[in-house]
């Protein structure tokens, strides 16, 4: 409590707002502003704070928003937003806060299946036969160095390359529905594989000495969907920094995922 009282304080003080007492809950933590943090973790608390009627009184109370996707996926919950910028002054009647349902990256399985049925039914979304691959070509680390020689392979087996950052949250829901195929480097891209049809299958090119990052196995075994792992080389861009880049073997990556990525 003590902690949670010294973080509101920081971005809470005390004026009344439009003159009315207003009654609210926060969400938020320091990891929100992330796709994969937002999605899996703060999403599921205010479609469960809903659900319950939570809502009804109370507004969510939200630092301003860095991200649309944040805005966006909330504004399909609740219109009763409180967004504080930085150095405003809320009065705040009565607060609550909604702890974390599970530790970061292992979720609840009700959690997400309710998460993902809510945005399914909201956007319309469909599944289909799609297979795509999720690019991190526009960021600064975590790329795929000879990625274009993948793409190429990709592209002759009817994949769509796709950068999830040109999309809005809804796009990409509709878009991730469609496909029963998805691979990428690990990156909050695979976060999509929420809103694919069972037994769809991904792959996650990743760094081969980590074992214990699993944020992205957990969600499949969650939600049903098949899981491949390709361990890939890692070139470090600095000697100062933990930032780093992938490369594969794009020979032994296609015989080891043929029958996926040939699949009709």
């Amino acid at each position: 409590i003590i902690l949670i009282l010294i973080y509101l304080n920081k971005i809470i003080n005390i004026k009344y707002f439009n003159k009315r007492k207003k009654n609210a809950i926060l969400f938020y933590d320091r990891h929100s502003n992330n796709y994969f943090h937002w999605i899996t973790d703060v999403i599921p608390k205010i479609i469960w704070a809903k659900n319950n009627q939570l809502l009804d009184n109370n507004f969510i109370l939200i630092p301003t928003f860095k991200n649309s996707f944040q805005e966006e996926s909330l504004r399909m919950i609740s219109k009763k937003i409180l967004k504080l910028d930085k150095n405003e002054k809320l009065f705040i009647n009565s607060l609550k806060y909604i702890s974390e349902f599970h530790p970061s990256g292992f979720p609840r399985p009700n959690s997400l299946i309710e998460t993902k049925n809510f945005y399914l039914k909201k956007y319309s979304a469909s599944y289909g036969a799609d297979k795509i691959y999720i690019s991190r070509r526009k960021s600064i680390r975590r790329k795929l160095k000879n990625e274009n020689e993948l793409i190429k392979i990709l592209l002759n087996n009817n994949f769509k390359v796709l950068d999830m950052e040109d999309f809005d949250f809804k796009k990409q829901v509709q878009i991730s529905a469609k496909s029963k195929i998805m691979i990428s480097t690990h990156s909050a891209g695979l976060t999509n594989l929420m809103w694919m049809k069972k037994q769809s299958s991904i792959i996650e090119i990743r760094d081969y000495k980590d074992d214990t990052l699993n944020p992205y196995f957990a969600m499949c075994s969650c939600l049903n969907i098949k899981y491949h792992c390709y361990f890939a080389k890692k070139n470090n861009l600095s000697n100062f920094t933990s930032h780093y880049d992938y490369e594969i073997d794009i020979d032994n990556f296609i015989k080891k995922f043929k029958k996926i990525i040939y699949k009709n």
